[in-house]
């Protein structure tokens, strides 16, 4: 009996630390990911000021300007390039949700879970859940 229950805790031990290294894990990769977002949210408005203020001033001045016409469109190319990466950001981050909406509901704790939930929930709501959770 002694020797089950040793057995049992060290595998209750190990079941936490592997969890909390997961969801540890997830969350400062998400933090980081969240941070970058924030950096390129940032770029992104900085250089649309700086591609709004150089067509102000191109649309404003008399002559045409070669110089100043080759400014516009290197603050658009910036622009553009900033707002890419920013898209394609956004999306990596669509991508990781739809894989952890996909491997996580088949886990035998998060189905356990979610079919707790699901019988309270009203009928209404209950189809708009996942069949993998059912």
């Amino acid at each position: 009996m002694g020797e089950a229950q040793q057995e049992l805790s060290n595998n209750q031990i190990e079941l936490v630390t592997k969890m909390r290294q997961g969801f540890l894990f997830d969350v400062s990769e998400l933090l980081a990911g969240v941070k970058e977002f924030e950096h390129l949210k940032k770029k992104l408005e900085n250089r649309r000021l700086d591609y709004d203020a150089k067509q102000n001033k191109l649309s404003k001045s008399k002559k045409e300007k070669p110089a100043l016409e080759e400014e516009v469109r290197a603050c658009q190319y910036k622009y553009e390039e900033t707002y890419n990466d920013l898209i394609a950001l956004m999306s990596r981050f669509g991508e990781r949700e739809v894989l952890g909406l996909l491997i996580f509901p088949r886990s035998p704790l998060c189905r356990r879970h979610y079919c707790r939930h699901w019988w309270s929930l009203p009928r209404s709501r209950r189809s708009s859940l996942p069949k993998a959770t059912r």
